[in-house]
């Protein structure tokens, strides 16, 4: 794959390569299983650390934008249980750790978990949502107030609205 950096790219940033795939699973129903599988393959036992660790990026994004058929689901979950259990050793081996593939695997569970309950995105991630999501971090949204004060919301892919003007009326103390 291009994003992966295992093909040519012809000059295409990472965020557009990133949104070329997330598009294809988020159009096409019957492409979705087959860009898991994909990934999944290429993650598996790739020599080239640098590609695993982009290959673990998009599984995660994926992860967070549509879901594989109901067929797929509980492999691909079972997969990235195993990658999950990584996160400890890394954490024990240190911020140096060559790639961060237990931290992905996690997030991608947790996306993954919250996307079969808010349902799918239409849109793949915006370039702020693409960098949180390959650091495997939430994004700070300022909400203004009128009289000019600000709260900050820390958000995932998958919030809603609701969601959001919940955490942001608990933090000014107001009943819903």
């Amino acid at each position: 794959m291009q994003y992966m950096g295992d093909l040519p790219a012809k000059d295409a940033p990472p965020l557009q390569l990133m949104q070329k795939y997330t598009k294809v699973g988020l159009k096409g129903l019957k492409l979705r299983d087959e860009l898991y599988c994909q990934l999944i393959k290429q993650t598996t036992r790739n020599p080239n650390n640098d590609s695993t660790r982009r290959g673990w990026e998009l599984l995660s994004i994926c992860c967070g934008l549509f879901l594989p058929t109901r067929a797929l689901i509980y492999h691909l979950a079972s997969y990235l249980n195993a990658h999950a259990q990584k996160a400890s050793q890394e954490q024990a081996a240190g911020p140096d750790a060559p790639i961060d593939v237990g931290r992905l695997a996690s997030a991608a569970l947790r996306r993954l978990s919250r996307l079969r309950v808010v349902g799918i995105r239409r849109f793949p991630p915006c370039p702020t949502e693409f960098t949180a999501i390959r650091l495997a971090e939430q994004i700070p949204v300022n909400i203004w107030q009128l009289d000019g004060k600000k709260v900050v919301v820390m958000i995932d892919m998958a919030a809603t609205v609701k969601e959001v003007s919940h955490i942001v009326q608990q933090q000014l103390g107001l009943s819903p």
